[in-house]
């Protein structure tokens, strides 16, 4: 069965930015796919320190012993890949932003095994963000963010939906924003059938 994880980067449970990440996980799993959500705001996920470890090849990626080498093994063991999160400061929310400083044990830089290692995974993210003009609210700063680690590890960019909404639940609003968040989940699924083969 084609898999997705999704990883939830708000630190508001039931927000605007899980409900955008909803919408596409469930489109993926009406296709026929199975998801799995981790919410990292409830993991235990420390900041990189730069102690530069990952640049030597080891059996696992990092040395930091905390539940970012579950958030590796989830990612390795997808078939695709949603990350979610809310512009906050003009950026990733902090808990996204650790699991993509990670990542840098990834990059298509590095001369270890873990060299661009999600090998073509389809990535795709969806974010939300309280100004609405995304010219000056963040959205373009983080969205390069996303699009380069994604890249960097190996994976394959499929897209990014995005939307203003700032009350809990103001997403709503603009059905055509969810919309798109559904059919990014149906090109994520189709993208993983097309990885394994089976498209």
């Amino acid at each position: 069965m084609t898999r997705l994880v999704c990883l939830l980067g708000s630190p508001r449970r039931s927000g605007n930015t899980d409900l955008l990440a909803d919408a596409a996980c469930r489109a993926f799993q009406e296709a026929g796919g199975e998801v799995e959500t981790l919410a990292l705001n409830k993991l235990d996920l420390s900041p990189c320190t730069g102690c530069d470890w990952c640049k030597q090849d080891h059996e696992r990626p990092c040395i930091i012993d905390d539940d970012m080498q579950r958030v590796y093994d989830c990612m390795l063991s997808a078939d695709a890949i949603l990350w979610s999160t809310p512009v906050y400061s003009w950026a990733p929310s902090v808990e996204l932003k650790i699991v993509l400083d990670r990542q840098f044990a990834w990059g298509d830089y590095q001369t270890t095994r873990w060299a661009a290692v999600l090998a073509g995974r389809p990535v795709g993210a969806v974010m939300a963000y309280g100004d609405p003009d995304p010219a000056t609210n963040g959205f373009y700063h983080c969205y390069h963010i996303v699009r380069v680690v994604a890249t960097a590890s190996g994976g394959r960019f499929v897209g990014c939906v995005h939307g203003a909404a700032s009350a809990r639940g103001d997403i709503r609003q603009h059905p055509a924003v969810l919309d798109d968040a559904a059919a990014l989940g149906r090109k994520l699924y189709e993208a993983g059938l097309r990885r394994q083969g089976l498209a």
